[in-house]
């Protein structure tokens, strides 16, 4: 029967005897620990029918295939954005203070004129931005924009389509099957965190509507990540959303495509990876992200009895399947999700298994850089003193 398989939530004791020291994880599995060859002789006969060979994905090496799910659905543009749609017809450059609105807000100001002649669009976007500074300033605020919201739809797109496609019984095809780790300790849970992002001002963008209607950009107050835990209890963040308020940090997507990726990807995708390295002399995520709740994707009981049914067929998710996917976005939201919430994330898990896919077939990501090449698309000047 098809199923969502759950691995160990902690590997702190031995399988055979309970003891906690020296232990040693099975080299086969990797999902039971002992502390000598005795033990693991002797639990043997208990372990054997659970005892699969499994190769261990550093989650250091792979996280950009995760920012590449999130990056791929924004490239297709259904709903475009109407910032994208009128011309810009103010000089929000980057050395261009915040200015203060009538209701209070402070924020870069996105001053919106007449619709774009779609007609005679140019490569550098002059005609949607004549004043943008440079031509690299254009492109990266139509991209901060493009970017914009959907923050929940691809945290929840993320995590189910690694259930459905790493997770599951589909994973087991061949004999071989693939887990994450984080260095030597195995993924034991992967969370949707739900909290907020601490954004000055200037890096808040505010639209100003033809009309002179004012429309608030992303809010940085109703934002979400992703948590993963190990089996030793070391927690990694992810987070591929901060673009928008100009966190510009990310990775080059090149080694982590299809050989003929279905949209034409940006030299630079975005996502802010913080691990036991990016921790060292600074605050780590807790500088930048505050925390509200915390919402289980692996070891959450009732999504993974409902996911089970789709393993069979992972491009006609059941509706019932579908439905308990959007429950729990309405759980971690506090606030029924719209239909263009769902849609969204429909895209995003549909985008996440074809890249899930690539990345083991054929054992693709042995492939995959030891280091990720992360790069900063920065503002003018913004790294002369690093």
């Amino acid at each position: 029967m098809p199923q969502i398989y759950l691995p160990a939530e902690k590997l702190d004791k031995c399988q055979a005897c309970g003891k906690g020291n020296d232990l040693q994880l099975c080299s086969r599995c990797g999902e039971v620990a002992y502390c000598s060859t005795e033990c693991q002789k002797t639990d043997w006969k208990n372990h054997k029918s659970s005892c699969k060979k499994t190769d261990r994905i550093d989650l250091s090496s792979f996280y950009p295939v995760l920012a590449c799910i999130a990056e791929s659905p924004r490239l297709q543009v259904r709903v475009i954005h109407i910032a994208l749609k009128h011309k810009v017809i103010n000089a929000p450059n980057p050395t261009t203070p915040a200015e203060l609105l009538p209701d209070g807000t402070h924020a870069r100001v996105v001053r919106l004129g007449e619709p774009v002649d779609s007609a005679n669009r140019k490569p550098d976007q002059s005609h949607w931005w004549p004043k943008g500074i440079t031509p690299k300033v254009r492109g990266k605020l139509f991209r901060r924009i493009l970017r914009e919201g959907n923050v929940l739809p691809i945290v929840v797109g993320i995590c189910v389509s690694l259930m459905l496609r790493m997770y599951s019984s589909l994973n087991e095809e061949g004999g071989t099957r693939t887990r994450l780790r984080y260095r030597s300790a195995g993924i034991s849970d992967f969370d949707v965190v739900s909290g907020w992002a601490r954004v000055t001002a200037d890096d808040r963008l505010v639209y100003i509507l033809p009309d002179g209607s004012i429309l608030h950009g992303q809010d940085p107050e109703e934002h979400y990540w992703i948590y993963f835990t190990t089996q030793k209890g070391e927690t990694v963040y992810l987070d591929c959303n901060l673009f928008t308020f100009n966190m510009a940090l990310g990775i080059m997507p090149q080694p982590y495509l299809a050989p003929q990726p279905a949209q034409i990807f940006p030299p630079i995708v975005p996502v802010c990876f913080w691990d036991r390295t990016m921790r060292k002399g600074v605050k780590g995520p807790l500088s930048l992200l505050t925390e509200v709740a915390h919402f289980s994707f692996l070891r959450d009981e009732t999504l993974r009895e409902a996911l089970g049914p789709a393993v069979s067929d992972l491009y006609e998710i059941p509706m019932k399947t579908l439905d308990a996917i959007f429950n729990k976005m309405e759980m971690i939201k506090g606030k029924p999700v719209t239909q263009n919430e769902k849609d969204y994330m429909i895209n995003v898990l549909q985008n996440g298994i074809n890249f899930l896919g690539h990345a083991f077939d054929n054992g693709a990501w042995k492939k995959f850089p030891a280091q990720p090449s992360v790069a900063i698309e920065a503002d003018p000047g913004e790294l002369q003193d690093l």
